[in-house]
């Protein structure tokens, strides 16, 4: 039984980890040369805030590695992903997405933002990107 423990540890911690097809989605996001809590592109229009509120109650949700609480599954190895994103969401029907994170100071959060994108054919097309103000 002892012999079974780490590859049944090993087969769960895989099951959380991205599919290959969503892998490419991920790191297609993660490379985007928009930062967030850095970049203010675009207008910000109130529909950008139904769509934040939309993610964040039915999207998935990914991040650097896994989370206790609400799931955040890891976005796993992607060759570029930049240091302030925190966390990524995408729609139950991937066609739109969101980039969350800032810029960070000896482990204190200086700003937030979030970079919104939307799915257009085979790539991601930004919808703007905002500065959420200091934390």
């Amino acid at each position: 039984m002892r012999a079974l423990a780490p590859a049944l540890l090993l087969l769960a911690l895989s099951a959380c980890a991205p599919a290959p097809s969503d892998q490419a989605e991920l790191c297609a996001l993660l490379a985007q040369p928009a930062v967030p809590g850095l970049d203010a592109i675009g207008a910000a229009p109130a529909s950008l805030d139904a769509l934040d509120k939309r993610l964040q109650a039915d999207g998935s949700f990914y991040g650097p590695g896994w989370r206790l609480g609400k799931l955040v599954r890891s976005w796993g190895r992607c060759p570029r992903v930049t240091a302030d994103v925190q966390m990524l969401l995408i729609s139950p029907d991937h066609r739109f997405a969101a980039v969350k994170g800032g810029p960070r100071a000896h482990g204190v959060q200086r700003r937030f933002g979030t970079c919104f994108y939307e799915k257009v054919e085979t790539r991601w097309r930004l919808l703007a990107c905002r500065i959420n103000g200091p934390s």
